[in-house]
């Protein structure tokens, strides 16, 4: 079928140009991206239908809150009555004049399941159709007096098919079973929904004798057909009929007893009914939802049995069971004062309505007692719609553990008390349905008592874990328990009415459905008995029919909407008013407004002034948002004048208001549902919205709540829309009117809220904050969820109070334009979420024109049969609600219309043009200009037109969805640069990303498969430069951030993007972007690449500028790398520091220095290796005449020198100190892993830490003595007695003494006692390593007290060596000994000094000389030498600058010294160089030529020297064996043998001619 026409506003097409501008307001009010087709300002507003229809259906509604009511009723004056007698239908007079026959008794009873009520006159049966009026049919087949009359279900397979229903008569003899023939309604009847027309009663020929038992009521189950009656001897009967056999089909029918047992069937009849006599069941009740059956007898007493399913239609009997029993009676006299009260009735309560109160029982006073059968009362969460249907479907769990009989399966649960103004009033008849009770009294007044739901003020809004969100939230659960505490201030209410009927009350029943019965001036809407739920259509009671002794009444209740209009169109009526929104809520109390608005703006002709009154009552009474603060979300309003602001609290303190106000709340309820009414609530959103905005939601949510979770389609096939005819055209009409409604009553501010968005800041009574929420928010600013992340400033509530305990009028001014910007945020926000519901409206109504465009398509069947499985399944399984909010719902319909359309033959272009122009002026939200864009550059693109593609792109490509069937389109196509530009533009970063990754991961083989001609790498360079062709810095951040995680290729790619500025006219011809302004951005982007590095790669950020030859920013990073503090102290973001729209030159002075912020974890050598690279740079740019360079140079060379020594000082520690807490500690802190609190405490230490608290305290000398070098600081005693501990220890260590502890420690001079033996090895690797750093410096490297004490050392260590070695070989030479002339002086001091220090040998010979010649003024120069020594000298020799022994090692020493040198220049000197082209011979000659020279220079002076020492040897010769070589006298005659002979050999190269000097310089 053809829906003609679109969804029409004020008699516009919402969908032609003229409608345009009445939804522009909605959808412009945030600029290009509006809340009407934001999907995720859509879901927020559907989250809160959701919850409005959780609401509506689990708490607002009465069958869900008679259980929660409070103890007290309110009597309803008779203007206020909750039901109304709507129409009073007589007994026709021909069945009044049949009461003049009457002989014996007369019933009367109501059968509403066909519209007949039922009148026995002694043995004649009369069935009155009440509907019709004055049609009956009479029963005259019975001899014996009518008692009951009941109707059945017939049981499958026994009648014929015809027999739709079973009459059951009974009689003090028998019980008949007469067929019910209905036939089929025609006409008005049909239309109005009636079961049944004209009935035929047909015998069946079934009946059993009741041996003489009254039964006083019947009962059948609608399930299976069991009928149970209730007979006057106590016990309970059951009728069983069915087939006698397999062979035989004749029906067979007997009365089975089921409260006989087996002692009871020996006695006779008349014993069995005396015993029962006294005690007759006087009702009965069957639960077919729990497949349980209660009695009640005279007595009191309850009896509950478990029914088992009939499995076959034969007459075998079925189980039942009898679970327990009883003495509600006994249970009310406890109760009561008197004993006059007893029990009345029993009502079965459908598991829909309860799952916790099973059994109502009734009393003549009209109290109600709840009973359960359950064994475990444990509370349970509200159930769904879902839940509630699998219930019906399915037996109770606890009835699977019932075994056996229990006593005490039935247990009270709750009470109400009596309704009867006074004990001396009783109610001889009640009736009871989804929580309602209808009582008649001996007054023949009928009573009626109701549930008053409790108030909503506005919806509450939790989030599940407590945290302050703006969302709603989504469950049903926590909204629901947290209601009495947020958006009610009271427990449900019930309200007592009277009313008169005339005459005496026989029979109560509950109307059909859709049951107007031909009344026409009853509303089907007004029968519902829920009347807080206009348009809830399942599960609705319509109304009540009293059927009398001389009329049926139908009895409708009273819904508020009803009152509403009265008041509304009553004139001025705003105290009633008032105390109507106090009564109901102002959430509640606004959607009836604008349900009446909505009815009134549907039906104008008949709505005299409606329209306007119920708009101003729903803005004058709706109240106002509300900032919530924190101690109003702890400390939340307990009525409802604590919900306004103080002034509109104490304005309306004195109103008049209803008594139940004052009532207290129920102690032992919960609810329907098993969750307790007074829990502690969830934190409350910081956003109270007002009524108007909650009222709006609720009608909304009313509208949808039918197709909101139904599927879209129905049948295996999918080829039907799900949605019938007349459900489209009532929704969409209430749509089309809700939209005009809102439009009317918020238009106004919308627009100038859209105005002023355009220029935020210039809105008064706003803060900065909510003007830089609007900027930020962008398209989503109706998405606030963000944790507090609103931008609004939340004060505390004492603000109030101060407001009026300040005695400066000048705060309270203050005060008051705080409090009204609070006001003017709140009014914003709530603007903007009544935009969302507004386009989430617009939406709906949209889809549906969708859905009715796709039902209108002849090509349906054909493309739905071509989707895959996987596609026909999501259709299958999507709803409404889901195409209308979510993304994927709405790329699906959108998927299938793409796939419809291509279902079109090549000449049907006629066809997709008209469907295209359809889509587009019918949904455009859905499928408008953008999708008919991407359609056609789709035909475009398998035509490889990528040209003409994007030229038709463009244009939409900020509001595109890049939907799956044009990326593959584009990828097949080879336009990935393209697609990489249209999803930048339509802001699919995911898309961006995922396509550069499938670029750049090509390989050799995967670029075969381009198009012709389209390099590889070009492709790669193009779709880059088109990821970074953008302004927007979060953007730029997450492609770099992607670039970066792809590894070491990612990371050369972004040191690469600098060099694309000089490429990109080549790299990139587009046509959308001109060459200036791409290189514009690109500029730009390469700015943030800076920063970005410096946030996310510090050594990458290094890196680009040492490739940009920006030396002294790289130098900078690094060295402040190097300076950073391990600790994990907070430093401020880059990016919190700079902009990134500075200049060029502004950016490289503010990052100069911009490393310091960073915080790395470096140990000390990779510090060292920083600040190399630092120094490196800075010379770099020092050599090119950076000013900045050169004065970071100094910087980070003293850094480094530092560094070094620190360095030294762990290496130190690590050598000498032994193991232990406080060492690792120490060495943990100098490696820069410490934890330290401050800066310092971890990374580069500074001189004076580093002398004060770690070489010093841990006896670290070389550090000493390299800090006293780096220092400059000169102190000749400090340096040689750390010169003495370093000799002494590394002494101590090649013994193999242990080594130091941690500090205090002195040393101890004594550890070179005459029984160690140290050996020089360490001793020479600890002088070079240190003599290397350390050397020319003359404040830490002494050379000649350094000579001289060497030499000494050795000199007692050679002196020892004899007494000590009691091993040693007598014939062995001293050479052979590590401390020997020959092995200490000879071969490693002098070759150390010479050859690695690098000591001129004219300054080591001068040294020598120096001592020879005049010992004692060497000493008082040069000082004394080490302790260490000194005391090894053996006292026989003599101090060591005058003990011969000492002078002869001396003259030794400095005869090889001199030897050596004489022989290399001799060397040189008589025989020609042959030298070759290389750079060693020429450095060989030039260290000879050097030699040669300062050896002939000194030579005039090493001749005196030789004199003296000669002389004083001569002088000192000792008087034993010349001739032995091994005394005194053969040394010092062999010394003074080589003396003469070095001196001649000096004379010689003294005297050498010109021309020898010449031949060998040249």
């Amino acid at each position: 079928m053809a829906f003609q026409g679109g969804p029409r506003v004020n008699g516009v097409n919402l969908s032609s140009a003229a409608g345009a501008k009445l939804l522009a307001s909605a959808e412009t009010i945030m600029g290009r991206n509006s809340l009407a087709s934001d999907l995720a300002s859509l879901e927020v507003a559907a989250s809160d239908l959701e919850l409005a229809m959780s609401l509506d259906d689990q708490w607002l509604s009465p069958r869900r809150t008679w259980e929660t009511a409070a103890p007290d009723y309110v009597r309803c004056p008779p203007e206020q009555a909750q039901l109304t007698v709507k129409r009073t239908v007589p007994l026709p007079a021909a069945l009044l004049a049949q009461y003049q026959y009457l002989e014996s008794k007369s019933f009367m009873g109501l059968l509403p399941e066909i519209g007949r009520a039922w009148l026995s006159i002694d043995h004649r049966l009369f069935l009155w159709d009440y509907i019709e009026g004055s049609d009956f049919v009479v029963y005259e087949e019975l001899d014996q007096v009518i008692s009951c009359v009941a109707l059945a279900t017939p049981r499958p397979g026994v009648f014929v098919d015809e027999i739709e229903h079973l009459l059951v008569i009974a009689t003090a003899l028998e019980v008949v079973l007469v067929g019910v023939v209905c036939s089929p309604v025609v006409g008005s009847q049909a239309r109005s929904g009636r079961s049944g027309g004209q009935i035929t009663l047909l015998p069946t020929g079934l009946s059993v004798t009741t041996d003489g038992i009254v039964m006083l009521k019947m009962v059948s189950s609608r399930r299976d057909g069991r009928i149970f009656m209730a007979g006057r001897d106590g016990c309970l009967h059951e009728l069983v009929y069915g087939t006698q056999s397999w062979y035989r089909t004749t029906p067979k029918a007997r009365r089975l007893n089921r409260s006989r047992t087996l002692m009871m069937s020996l006695l006779p009849g008349f014993v069995r009914r005396l015993v029962h006599a006294d005690d007759p069941l006087i009702d009965i009740a069957l639960d077919d939802s729990r497949s349980q059956l209660y009695t009640l007898s005279q007595r009191g007493m309850v009896s509950a049995y478990r029914l088992e399913r009939s499995s076959s239609n034969s007459t075998s009997a079925s189980s039942l069971r009898l679970l327990g029993s009883v003495d509600a009676a006994n249970e009310i006299r406890r109760r009561m004062v008197t004993n006059q009260v007893g029990t009345l009735s029993i009502h079965a309560v459908h598991c829909r309505y309860s799952r916790r109160v099973h059994l109502v029982v009734v009393s003549t006073a009209g109290e109600r007692l709840f009973y359960t059968t359950s064994s475990a009362l444990l509370p349970k969460s509200p159930a769904s719609a879902a839940d509630m249907r699998s219930t019906l479907a399915r037996q109770p769990s606890f009835l699977s553990m019932v075994t056996g009989d229990h006593g005490d399966c039935l247990r009270l649960v709750g009470y109400r008390g009596p309704i009867v103004s006074s004990l001396r009033s009783t109610i001889y008849l009640a009736f009871w349905s989804q929580g309602q009770l209808l009582a008649a009294d001996s007054h023949e007044q009928l009573l009626a008592v109701c549930v008053d739901p409790p108030p909503l003020e506005h919806i509450p809004r939790q989030d599940r874990d407590g945290s302050l969100l703006l969302a709603t939230s989504t469950a049903a659960e926590s909204s629901a328990s947290s209601m009495t505490s947020t958006g009610s201030s009271r427990n449900a209410l019930e309200t007592i009415s009277s009313l008169t009927v005339g005459g005496k009350t026989y029979a109560f029943a509950e109307a059909p459905p859709l049951y107007d019965v031909g009344w026409h001036t009853i509303d089907s809407r007004a029968l519902e008995s829920d009347g807080l739920l206009p348009r809830t259509r399942t599960e609705a009671s319509r109304g009540y029919i009293c059927l009398t002794q001389a009329s049926v009444v139908l009895l409708a209740p009273v819904r508020p909407l009803d009152a509403l209009r009265q008041l509304l169109s009553g004139g001025n009526q705003d105290a009633a008013l008032l105390d109507f929104f106090h009564r109901y809520g102002a959430a509640q109390a606004c959607s009836w407004c604008l349900e009446l608005a909505l009815q009134a703006e549907q039906s104008p002709s008949d709505s005299s002034g409606l329209l306007e009154s119920a708009s101003r009552a729903c803005l004058a009474f709706g109240g106002e948002p509300l900032l919530l603060s924190s101690s109003t979300m702890v400390e939340r309003s307990t009525n409802f004048a604590d919900a306004r602001p103080p002034s509109e609290s104490a304005e309306h303190s004195n109103t008049n208001r209803q008594p139940r106000t004052e009532l207290a709340t129920s102690t032992w309820h919960t609810t329907a549902d098993g969750f307790s009414v007074g829990s502690a609530s969830l934190p409350e959103a910081p956003l109270r919205y007002s009524g108007r905005h909650d009222g709006i939601v609720l009608l909304l949510a009313r509208i949808l709540q039918p197709v909101w979770h139904e599927q879209v389609t129905s049948g295996e096939e999918l080829v039907r829309m799900r949605f019938s005819f007349a459900m489209f055209m009532a929704i969409q009409s209430e749509l089309q009117a809700f939209i005009r409604v809102i439009q009317r009553l918020f238009g106004s501010e919308l627009e100038l809220l859209s105005k002023r968005e355009r220029s935020v800041g210039a809105v008064p009574g706003l803060d900065s904050n909510t003007a830089a929420l609007a900027e930020a928010q962008g398209s989503s600013s109706a998405v606030w969820p963000s944790a507090l992340g609103l931008g609004i400033s939340l004060t505390d509530t004492s603000d109030w109070v101060r407001a009026h305990t300040e005695s400066s009028d000048a705060g309270r001014q203050a005060l008051h334009r705080r409090s009204a910007g609070r006001q003017a945020q709140a009014r914003r926000l709530e603007l903007y979420s009544i935009a969302s519901l507004l386009g989430l409206a617009v939406r709906s109504s949209q889809a549906f024109e969708l859905l009715r465009t796709l039902a209108e398509s002849t090509h349906l069947p054909r493309f739905v049969a071509s989707l895959e499985p996987s596609e026909q399944a999501r259709l299958r399984q999507t709803r409404f609600g889901e195409v209308a909010t979510t993304d994927a719902g709405s790329q699906l319909i959108t998927t299938l219309l793409f796939k419809l359309l291509e279902s079109f033959s090549a000449d049907e272009h006629d066809a997709i043009e008209s469907l295209l122009e359809t889509l587009a002026t019918r949904c455009p939200l859905f499928f408008g200009e953008t999708q008919v864009s991407v359609f056609r550059a789709i035909e475009l693109l398998r035509k490889r037109d990528i040209a003409h593609a994007m030229r038709s792109l463009r244009p939409v490509a900020e509001t595109l969805v890049l939907g799956p069937a044009l990326v593959t389109e584009m990828k097949a196509a080879g336009a990935f640069a393209e697609l990489i530009e249209l999803a930048r533009l339509a802001k699919d970063h995911r898309l961006v990303l995922s396509t550069l990754e499938s670029v750049l991961s090509m390989d050799e083989g995967s670029a075969e498969q381009l198009s012709p001609g389209v390099d590889r790498t070009r492709l790669q360079r193009r779709c880059l430069v088109q990821a970074l062709a953008s302004d927007h810095t979060a953007y730029l951040d997450r492609v770099f951030r992607f670039l970066h995680a792809l590894g070491s290729s990612g990371q050369q790619l972004l040191l690469q993007i600098p060099q694309l500025l000089m490429n990109t006219d080549q790299a990139w011809p587009n046509d959308s972007l001109d060459a200036p302004a791409l290189r514009t951005l690109l500029n730009k982007a390469v700015r943030r690449l800076e920063l970005f590095l410096l946030d996310e790669d510090i050594d990458l950020a290094w890196k680009l500028y040492a490739q940009q030859k920006r030396y002294a920013e790289a130098a900078a990073i690094l060295l402040d790398l190097a300076e950073a503090p391990s600790s994990g102290a907070n430093r401020p973001s880059l990016t919190t520091t700079v902009d990134v729209s500075m200049s060029p030159s502004a950016l490289e002075q503010k990052v100069g220095r911009l490393g310091s912020q960073r915080t790395r974890s470096l140990v000390l050598s990779e510090r060292i290796t920083l600040l190399t690279r630092a120094l490196h740079f800075a010379r770099a740019g020092a050599s090119v005449g950076d000013a900045r360079a050169l004065e970071l140079l100094q910087e980070i060379q003293d850094k480094l020198d530092v560094a070094r020594i620190q360095q030294r000082a762990l290496e130190e520690l690590r050598r000498v100190v032994l193991p232990g807490t406080e060492r690792t500690e120490l060495e943990q802190r100098l490696d820069g892993r410490g934890a330290g609190n401050t800066p310092t405490d971890s990374g580069l230490l500074d001189l004076s830490t580093l002398y004060n608290e770690v070489a010093r305290p841990y006896a670290l000398w070389e550090t000493e003595l390299d800090i006293l070098r780096c220092a400059g600081h000169q102190d000749l005693e400090l340096c040689r007695r750390l010169w003495n501990n370093i000799i002494a220890r590394e002494l101590a260590l090649s013994a193999g003494v242990v080594r130091q502890r941690p500090a205090p420690f002195e040393l101890d001079t004594s550890m070179q006692a005459e029984n160690l033996r140290p050996t020089p090895e360490t001793l020479q690797q600890r002088f070079v390593a240190l003599a290397r750093d350390l050397y020319p410096s003359a404040i830490v490297f002494p050379l000649e007290w350094l000579v001289a004490s060497l030499e000494m050392l050795a000199f007692s260590r050679a002196e020892l060596a004899p007494e000590t070695e009691e091993q040693a070989d007598p014939d062995s030479e001293q050479a052979a000994l590590p401390w020997s002339l020959e092995s200490f002086s000879v071969n490693w001091l002098h070759p150390t000094l010479l050859d690695v220090i690098g000591v001129p040998r004219s300054d080591l010979v001068n040294i020598y000389r120096q001592v020879l010649e005049d010992p004692e003024a060497f000493y008082e120069r040069f000082g004394p030498l080490p302790v260490v020594i000194t005391q090894a000298i053996p006292a026989r020799l003599g101090p060591w600058w005058l003990g011969f022994a000492a002078q002869q090692w001396w003259i030794r020493s400095f005869i090889a010294l001199m030897q050596r040198w004489i022989d290399q220049a001799d060397r040189t000197l008589d025989r020609s160089l042959h030298l070759d082209e290389s750079v060693a011979g020429y450095g060989t000659l030039s260290r000879a030529s050097t030699e040669w020279h300062a050896l002939v220079a000194n030579a005039p002076a090493l001749l005196a020297a030789l004199t003296v020492m000669k002389s004083r040897l001569a002088t000192r010769q000792p008087s034993s064996d010349p001739h032995g070589p091994d005394t005194g006298v053969g040394l010092t005659l062999r010394l003074l043998s080589q003396l003469e002979s070095l001196e001649r050999e000096l004379e010689r190269l003294a005297s050498a001619t010109t021309n020898q000097q010449h031949r060998y310089l040249y």
